[in-house]
């Protein structure tokens, strides 16, 4: 059995924050020295749990944003909420800095649009009506046409960790586009890959998030932030955006691509 270090500020077994984190989350071995770890932090200190939640808790409403965003939108209903999503776009990110949230992983992805139409209410995220509405309507056929210059990411091959590409989704976002691969894995869970581009920036190590109640983990390559998330543990999760990351950095990000149908390989351009 691993030795347990004879104060919390010995540990190397990583932030004790993630370690207690990921206790509450279910994610930890109860047995494990870094459980033990995660319980005797909590003990110490009566506000870091409640810390946790409130975290926990911005992640989730930025995230609701993003992920409302990167699903289909019901045929029909586009053009209206490429203008939605415009109004929205500024004021929201600023809503989100003057309230100072708790949630960097996921506003490197939300920083300059938001969702054209957030889900219902729950308690981790705020209504709708909250997010204050600004600024003119955005010109949907210019969105619409501007999709056809876009790159989409070079889908990384990740047979090795049993995942198929399902999907390659490209929408509109008032500066730019979002691309979403998607892949299928074994139990048919859905692992999706983000890409979004931003200002170039130096290169980052990997980070720690949640989306939608699944693990996100995410970095920063050159001009773009890319995000890998899904319903696995983090570990998994983590093994495969190492993988990801490897395959960008040996060749471009971003480059023309067009997966053949006949492989089961959707592709949808979608303005909204």
């Amino acid at each position: 059995m691993k030795h347990l270090p004879d104060t919390l500020q010995d540990t190397d077994a990583g932030p004790l924050d993630a370690l207690a984190r990921d206790w509450l989350d279910g994610a930890l071995d109860p047995d494990s020295p870094e459980a033990a770890l995660a319980r005797q932090a909590l003990e110490s200190d009566s506000g870091l749990a409640a810390r946790i939640e409130s975290d926990r808790a911005a992640e989730q409403r930025l995230a609701a944003a993003l992920d409302a965003y990167a699903r289909p939108q019901e045929s029909g209903r586009a053009p209206a909420l490429i203008a939605r999503a415009a109004r929205r776009a500024e004021a929201a990110d600023r809503w989100v800095r003057r309230t100072g949230a708790a949630a960097a992983a996921i506003l490197v992805f939300a920083g300059g649009w938001m969702a054209g139409s957030l889900p219902a209410s729950d308690p981790g995220q705020p209504p709708s009506e909250l997010v204050m509405l600004g600024g003119q309507a955005a010109d949907a056929t210019a969105f619409q046409a501007g999709l056809a210059n876009e790159p989409v990411m070079a889908p990384p091959e990740l047979t090795g960790h049993g995942l198929q590409l399902t999907a390659s989704i490209t929408r509109a976002a008032p500066d730019g586009a979002l691309n979403a691969l998607e892949y299928a894995g074994p139990q048919g869970e859905t692992v999706r890959i983000l890409v979004r581009r931003t200002g170039p920036a130096p290169s980052e190590t990997l980070h720690q998030a949640s989306m939608d109640g699944d693990p996100l983990v995410w970095w920063r390559e050159g001009d773009h932030v890319i995000g890998v998330t899904g319903p696995l543990r983090r570990d998994a999760l983590t093994a495969i955006a190492e993988d990801v990351r490897l395959q960008a950095r040996g060749a471009p990000v971003v480059a023309d691509f067009s997966p053949a149908p006949e492989l089961g390989v959707q592709v949808v351009s979608d303005p909204g």
